[in-house]
């Protein structure tokens, strides 16, 4: 879904950004979060459309 909306507002120059968080306690859910906030970075460096300035989030 990030990539599909990437893809959208990039081709229609409208902003966008992404709000990834973890409401949850479970161990596992926080580190789904923190695979996602990487995977999205990555995601985005890769099209050009962000600066890679910092390491990825760790777990």
């Amino acid at each position: 879904m990030a990539e599909e909306l990437t893809t959208f507002c990039s081709e229609q120059c409208i902003p966008f950004g992404f709000n990834i968080e973890s409401v949850a306690v479970r161990k596992d859910e926080i580190e789904a979060s923190i695979h996602m906030v990487n995977a999205v970075g990555s995601m985005l460096t890769a099209k050009g459309i962000r600066q890679s300035t910092s390491s990825p989030v760790l777990q």
